[in-house]
């Protein structure tokens, strides 16, 4: 049986190690601040940064951990909480306008049924995922327009 995978954008951020990694080998990062916002222990995290190849062998738990910490510190040194909340209303505001699309006489009822219930998915997808609204917040910024 072939599995087939996914094309995923995350992807092009490299991997969850990948991430772990750059969030350990950053100079700038406090490993005490680390240890602090992941529990892992701060002499844990010290033997990570002396020989990084040592993560490879860590719990799935602790990379995860350490790479959602990495996207954090990424997303909170570009963006402010201010906008992250204007980007969200202008996203919830382009859905709000894609359901108005599909509430038509074109369609059967079920089908416009069908096809806001797959418009709200997406939007509480992209909406409560950090890390797509700052893909998004950064092509804004880079005038690519999606």
């Amino acid at each position: 049986m072939t599995i087939y995978k996914l094309k995923n954008w995350r992807d092009e951020r490299g991997s969850e190690l990948d991430r772990a990694k750059a969030l350990l080998l950053n100079k700038n990062n406090s490993l005490a601040e680390i240890n602090k916002q992941t529990k892992i222990p701060y002499q844990s995290l010290r033997n990570y940064r002396v020989n990084i190849d040592k993560l490879k062998d860590a719990s799935w738990k602790r990379v995860n951990v350490l790479s959602q910490l990495y996207d954090i510190y990424e997303i909170s040194k570009n963006m402010s909480q201010d906008d992250v909340k204007d980007l969200q209303s202008t996203i919830h505001d382009l859905f709000k306008d894609l359901h108005e699309d599909y509430v038509d006489d074109v369609m059967s009822d079920e089908q416009d049924r069908a096809m806001n219930t797959i418009i709200s998915q997406m939007e509480q997808i992209i909406t409560s995922d950090p890390n797509a609204i700052y893909k998004i917040y950064r092509a804004l910024n880079n005038h690519l327009y999606i």
